[in-house]
Parts: C-alpha cells; sequence; structure tokens
C-alpha cells in the first residue's frame, strides 16, 4: 500500500538564479529544481521514496543527483539549491517514455529530519527534462510505503494458529519449510482462512521444526 505526499513548495531555479514555482517543475532550460515538504512522521512506513516524471527525451545528460536539507521555512529560495546533504544520483535512460515515475530512495533522510519542513533537491544536466510532473498536473512528490504486515503464532492444544492482517498484505503468501538455508524449500501454506481482518492458518504440531515467511510468490 503506498499514499503520494505532495510538496508544500515546488521550484525550479534558473541559471538566472531566479526562482520559478510551478506545479510541473519544469527543467527545460534549469539546471537545478526542489521540492519541499512538511515534516512528518515516517517510522509506521517501509519506504520513502522521490518519485518524479519526467517529459521529454534527455538531451545533455542523464543523470540525477538527490540533495536532502532540513529544517527549512516553507519556501524554497535560490540559495538552498546546491546545498544540503548529498542522498546519491540516478540515471535516466534516454528513452525513458513521458510521464513514467521515476523512484529514488530517501527513506533514512526523511526519517533523520527534524523540520518543521525539509527539502528534496536535485540537480541535473542542462535541458535534461522537459518537465518533471505528468499530464494531470500532479507535481513530483513522495511515496510512502505502508508497513509490512507481521505474523502471529499461538498456540492452541496440539496446534499452532498462525495469522497476519489482510491490510497491506496483498500479493503475500505464508509459505513455511522444515530447514533454513539458502536452499531451503518454501511450500505455500495450504487451507488460508479469512476471519475478520485477519488470515489465519492452522496446523498441527508434529514435533519437527516448522519457519513461517510471507513472501511474493
Amino acid at each position: 500500500m503506498t499514499n503520494f505526499i505532495a510538496p508544500v513548495d515546488c521550484a525550479t531555479i534558473y541559471s538566472s538564479g531566479s526562482v520559478l514555482r510551478i506545479t510541473a517543475l519544469t527543467m527545460g532550460s534549469s539546471t537545478e529544481g526542489g521540492l519541499e515538504f512538511a515534516a512528518f512522521d515516517s517510522s509506521p512506513y517501509s519506504a520513502v521514496q522521490l518519485e518524479i516524471s519526467p517529459q521529454g527525451t534527455p538531451v545533455w545528460g542523464n543523470t540525477v543527483q538527490v540533495y536532502g536539507i532540513d529544517g527549512q521555512n516553507g519556501t524554497l529560495a535560490g540559495s538552498d539549491y546546491g546545498a544540503g546533504t548529498y542522498l546519491g544520483s540516478f540515471p535516466v535512460a534516454a528513452n525513458t517514455p513521458d510521464g513514467q515515475p521515476l523512484l529514488f530512495d530517501v527513506t533514512s533522510f526523511v526519517r533523520s529530519v527534524k523540520g518543521p519542513y525539509f527539502a528534496i533537491v536535485f540537480k541535473a544536466g542542462p535541458d535534461l527534462f522537459g518537465a518533471t510532473g505528468d499530464y494531470t498536473s500532479q507535481p513530483p512528490g513522495l511515496f510512502v510505503a505502508g508497513p509490512a504486515p507481521l505474523l502471529t503464532a499461538a498456540r492452541a492444544g496440539n496446534q499452532i494458529i498462525i495469522t497476519w492482517p489482510t491490510n497491506n498484505s496483498t500479493g503475500l503468501t505464508l509459505k513455511s519449510t522444515g530447514t533454513l538455508g539458502k536452499d531451503a524449500a518454501w511450500s505455500p501454506a495450504n487451507q488460508v482462512v479469512l476471519s475478520g481482518n485477519q488470515w489465519v492458518v492452522t496446523n498441527s504440531i508434529s514435533g519437527t521444526n516448522r519457519f513461517f515467511r510471507l513472501s511474493s510468490p
């Protein structure tokens, strides 16, 4: 499960030093852009990712450098660009389709911010994109992924009852194995039953080890 967090400020700086605020965050004639967000509690989320959707094939370069700045005031300024902590870079293929979301993980930085606002600014080669917003005029922003569901186990007589929540478990399957290691053979659990907002599997205790995990098929 993911949720989109829109920026409170979305801006581009041009070579003249002037800052332009526009929903699409046009980078056609600029080298740097940035997004500012209100600080939030990121601890419940498994991942926080920067998302941009480029429009236009890269012309001069194909690498985006990403920086993080903490303790902002809610409005980006020219002095913010080229500043902050370097978070890494990611490539943009020359044949990237217009509007295709590109993701860059910023989880560690977002979890460290104190706020009240923080900025993620990025520098690209001149004319890297025509724009970095999608065709629905939604600005670039952050995607936060919900936490992975946790398994619980309880004994009832000679049975072991395994449960996990339906929330955030789409696409996951309960599997089990008798031994751990890189060559372990994991098999899907049988007789999964829905009970309220929980998935339930009941197994007999046979006196041998069984290990359980949730995983994508």
